[in-house]
């Protein structure tokens, strides 16, 4: 029964997907509506139809990891300690590849 419901939301389009999860979680969230269907359905959903990554590769997770780390505490020093930075400006990791 699960498996033809996730079957039938992979072939839906994505951002009827992206629809589907977003009200799963405004239920839970803003309605309160969690003891029925937990806003974590919605990710559940999310990532049990993405099928294949047109637009993302693979990274080195070690790579990965030390990007993370340079963005969210560029994006901390930035927001909360008022600092400026010039991370978000360019690339600032090898393995980053910024999306206009």
């Amino acid at each position: 029964m699960i498996a033809e419901l996730l079957d039938g939301l992979a072939s839906l389009p994505p951002a009827a997907v992206t629809a589907v999860a977003g009200v799963l979680v405004f239920g839970e969230c803003t309605l309160g509506l969690g003891f029925i269907a937990p806003g974590e359905t919605g990710l559940f959903v999310l990532g049990t139809t993405a099928t294949a990554p047109d637009r993302f590769g693979t990274v080195d997770p070690a790579g990965s990891l030390a990007a993370q780390r340079k963005y969210v505490a560029a994006f901390f020093d930035l927001h909360l300690r008022g600092r400026s930075t010039t991370v978000f400006d360019r690339a600032a990791h090898p393995v980053v590849e910024l999306i206009p």
